[in-house]
């Protein structure tokens, strides 16, 4: 399931940077600027269902791998607020897709504890993150 949304991701990513600028398409290929658009909007939206899908093989190995007892935490020394970033960094074109402004704010406790670093596992923090700005 992996390898095919991949190629789907590869695919409607191909479509969106070999599109003409809107300044040449006209002239180039008879591209009009609402056509042009209408593109857009349709890899833009192959994107979203390709990483919605995506996701969701995630989420499914997860569960199996939970049920089988083979989820494997591996905790490292991270910031959480830059693992917090990443993740709106990897959803801010499904944020912006929905007109949503994702951002982070840091409670004063946080900062007054003054932590640095705590000991996490990553991509499950950010697996987390993901499912709960993502799921609708």
């Amino acid at each position: 399931m992996r390898n095919p949304l991949g190629a789907i991701l590869l695919l409607a990513d191909g479509i969106l940077t070999s599109l003409p600028p809107v300044s040449d398409s006209a002239q180039a290929t008879m591209l009009t600027p609402d056509s042009r658009h209408t593109l857009v909007d349709i890899a833009a939206s192959i994107q979203l269902c390709a990483n919605h899908q995506k996701v969701i093989v995630e989420e499914i190995l997860t569960f199996s791998r939970l049920d089988s007892n083979l989820l494997v935490l591996a905790p490292e020394k991270v910031r959480p607020s830059e693992t917090v970033q990443t993740v709106l960094r990897m959803v801010k074109a499904e944020l912006d897709y929905d007109h949503i402004q994702g951002s982070m704010k840091i409670q004063q406790s946080f900062i007054d504890l003054a932590i640095d670093n705590v000991l996490l596992d990553p991509g499950r923090l950010s697996q987390v993150i993901l499912n709960l700005m993502t799921s609708k």
